[in-house]
């Protein structure tokens, strides 16, 4: 029996995890389009950066950093079809990457017209890309 009133009972002595997992791991789930986007341009502008002009498709210029940057990103692309709905569950149920509050129906519809608003905003620069960045990344 524990008599001593300022030590925690023994289900409180393991560690816990910190507080900021949880909202860091919503955040990247709502944030995960503008991840994947970041990483194209991220890949292509080291591209760039190597050619000296903006490569045209089927032109992959060698480098670790591209190799990198590119391995990173196509995998970030592939798991993009179970992420992205992901994203819409996390944004009703943790709007704003909220775990520890609880929240209201408004605050739910703003978190999903927020991330409705950024896949939207995505599909919209990558549709009229001037670049081709997306077609000259999967070539």
């Amino acid at each position: 029996m524990n008599t001593n009133p300022y030590t925690p009972p023994r289900a409180e002595l393991g560690v816990a995890p910190p507080r900021w997992i949880g909202p860091t791991i919503v955040a990247t789930v709502l944030l995960y389009p503008l991840i994947v986007l970041t990483g194209l341009y991220v890949t292509w502008g080291l591209a760039t950066l190597q050619l000296g002009r903006p490569p045209i498709p089927y032109e992959q210029p060698d480098g670790f950093a591209i190799m990198v940057s590119g391995s990173v990103t196509a995998i970030l692309l592939v798991l993009a079809p179970a992420a992205v709905p992901l994203g819409f569950v996390a944004s009703i149920l943790f709007p704003f990457a909220r775990v520890h509050t609880p929240s209201s129906v408004f605050l739910r519809s703003a978190s999903l017209l927020a991330y409705n608003g950024i896949c939207a905003a995505v599909f919209f620069v990558l549709s009229h890309d001037p670049y081709r960045v997306a077609e000259w990344f999967w070539d």
